[in-house]
């Protein structure tokens, strides 16, 4: 049907077109209409929600008697820095009425309607859980690309504003490497690989055997370690296939059976630099129901039916005595670990206890270890914890022909690889 002139007349030119012209896609500007009625409206949503939750945690803690927490970002005579925000920041969402009151039941609904996760949680197919930093430590920049290591340095002093971090891993392994054999041991090290290195089947609809997913640096990473003489325990598998589940499902570590697989293949790797020591351990399966720390992060009400309790089977490793085993000092191997070490033998996180990732090292070295374990803070908490001990007169590395550093791979992109001096007290 052809248009009439007057039609013709009244469609408008490309100059009177209100669609975005070829230019502006290519720099990113998209031209929106908003009436001045929702504008007032978005503008007074917004004001709200920025000023609501604050006034309203003043008021609770003014009727119950308490200095408000807002006036201690003035307290010290000058204007907030942002690590004074952010710190108030968490304050707030840690102890406001209305966000524990309202931030429960609204992610248990869009977690549960459309399948959303939080700023920390990512929720992948199937019920599965993931860590969100975990993933970007995966799939973001190389953690040794010289832009990378300077914006890391450049945020947290923004955000800390107390201290340089050093995002740098390899200055600080290679001095610790120098300290463990000035003690006369040998260093390996244990990266345990993020979940969404092993199990991004789950995360995503990708089919088929593939390799693990590392960060773009990662290669060159171990290449350059073990040039420079590091001993490096990769215990990633070299193919991954549909199903494999070495995961807890709503956690961000390893299942029962992975970790033993792992500490079974370490300990053929450092029985040959040991001294025979016959101890009598057996393993004691326990059956054990747990939520994880990736449930706990979505922080949903307490009733939730969304997520259910897990259910593994974990070994526990006991002595003739039938006693759960503890770190033994005069043993000639020592364990440096973080939360993956901790995951099966600390009880407080909810996968019971005497099963972890020590004990199972133990078990099959046929002998007792010593360990030192933290949950957080992998680059640097535990060697800043031996340091500590030897400072008091306690060298944990007396007598150790091996120590072990496992850390979770992620720490290599996210944490902080201070330099750590290693000093034995005065007069010694």
């Amino acid at each position: 049907m052809k248009s009439s002139p007057e039609q013709t007349d009244r469609s408008p030119t490309p100059r009177q077109s209100t669609g975005p012209g070829k230019d502006d896609l290519r720099q990113g500007i998209i031209h929106t209409e908003v009436s001045p009625a929702v504008a007032w409206v978005m503008i007074v949503v917004f004001l709200v929600t920025i000023f609501g939750i604050p006034i309203h945690q003043m008021i609770v803690e003014l009727r119950s008697g308490q200095r408000p927490n807002a006036l201690d970002l003035f307290s010290n005579g000058r204007f907030p820095t942002r690590s004074d925000l952010r710190q108030y920041e968490d304050t707030l969402v840690g102890q406001s009425t209305a966000v524990r009151l309202c931030q429960p039941r609204l992610q248990e609904r869009i977690t549960s309607w459309g399948g959303f996760g939080s700023t920390s949680v990512v929720v992948g197919r199937d019920g599965w859980l993931f860590y969100r930093s975990g993933i970007d430590s995966v799939t973001g920049p190389g953690f040794l690309d010289p832009l990378t290591l300077r914006r890391r340095t450049r945020n947290w002093r923004d955000a800390a504003a107390t201290e340089v971090i050093s995002p740098d891993p390899r200055p600080g392994i290679l001095q610790f490497k120098r300290q463990v054999e000035s003690a006369g041991a040998r260093l390996i090290l244990l990266p345990i690989p993020d979940k969404a290195s092993l199990q991004g089947h789950n995360l995503s609809s990708r089919a088929g055997a593939e390799a693990p997913a590392y960060n773009p640096s990662f290669a060159r990473f171990i290449e350059e370690l073990r040039t420079a003489g590091v001993e490096v325990f990769d215990p990633s598998p070299p193919l991954i296939r549909p199903g494999e589940i070495r995961y807890l499902v709503q956690d961000t570590h390893w299942t029962p059976q992975w970790m033993d697989e792992v500490s079974r293949a370490l300990a053929l790797r450092v029985r040959p630099h040991l001294d025979n020591v016959a101890r009598s351990i057996r393993l004691e399966p326990t059956i054990v129901l747990g939520l994880g720390d990736l449930t706990e992060m979505l922080r949903l009400t307490e009733q939730q039916r969304l997520i259910p309790p897990q259910s593994v089977t974990i070994q526990r490793v006991l002595d003739a005595s039938s006693e759960r085993l503890h770190p033994d000092s005069q043993s000639q191997v020592l364990l440096l670990g973080d939360s993956f070490t901790n995951i099966y033998s600390a009880k407080p996180m909810g996968w019971g206890d005497g099963a972890g990732l020590a004990e199972h090292l133990s078990y099959h070295l046929g002998q007792p270890i010593d360990w030192i374990a933290r949950n957080d803070a992998g680059a640097h908490a535990t060697r800043e914890m031996l340091a500590g001990q030897l400072a008091q007169g306690k060298n944990r590395l007396a007598g150790k022909k091996v120590v072990i550093w496992q850390f979770a791979a992620r720490e290599l992109a996210l944490g902080d690889w201070k330099m750590v001096p290693m000093t034995h007290p005065a007069g010694d």
